[in-house]
């Protein structure tokens, strides 16, 4: 299984047109600009991309049990959990506790079949929110406005803070999502 800690980090860019990661050919990595790779034992060759919360740090890898953010922000998901506050985060279903079993009633498949829709819309949404925070973090710096790709290093020492206060913010965005996601209930 890959980790967000085995992304060729010195490889991977920020593609300023589509806001996901390339290796501009190093690795199987690529943008959604680019041509998509079909590799057989890769479950997701361009699996790389920057965290469904902070935007700012490279999440995802190439397994399918790979996490859909960072480190830090995964920290904060598992400490508001104790307080009934959770975000979906792993990339597989069953990562959060999800599956539909073979031998079930319908009504139970039923039920499980509309959790399974709601999980695959949550994750829609934080991957959406994730690229309308980094377009947003871009803006922000004038130097890159006619860059076409921004090495993740570079960005990540742009824009990360001191790891209390990412946790801190994470929390905050973590909060945002699940309220928007519940209609302002837990």
């Amino acid at each position: 299984m890959s980790t967000p800690n085995d992304a060729p980090l010195d490889k991977l860019f920020l593609c300023t047109t589509c806001f996901s990661l390339t290796s501009k050919g190093a690795t199987t990595q690529r943008c959604t600009c680019e041509p998509q790779q079909v590799i057989p034992g890769l479950d997701c060759p361009s699996g790389f991309h920057l965290c469904y919360i902070c935007s700012i740090r490279v999440a995802g890898g190439t397994s399918r049990w790979s996490h859909e953010a960072c480190s830090i922000c995964l920290d904060a998901n598992t400490s508001l959990a104790k307080e009934g506050i959770r975000l979906p985060l792993g990339r597989h279903s069953v990562m959060n506790g999800l599956a539909i079993p073979f031998t079930i009633s319908q009504e139970r498949f039923e039920e499980l079949a509309g959790e399974m829709v709601g999980f695959v819309n949550v994750m829609t949404l934080l991957s959406e929110l994730s690229k309308q925070r980094a377009i947003t973090l871009y803006l922000t710096e004038a130097k890159w406005l006619n860059v076409r790709f921004i090495p993740v290093r570079q960005w990540e020492r742009t824009f990360a803070l001191a790891v209390k206060e990412e946790r801190k913010k994470s929390k905050e965005i973590i909060r945002e999502i699940v309220s928007h996601c519940t209609g302002g209930k837990k």
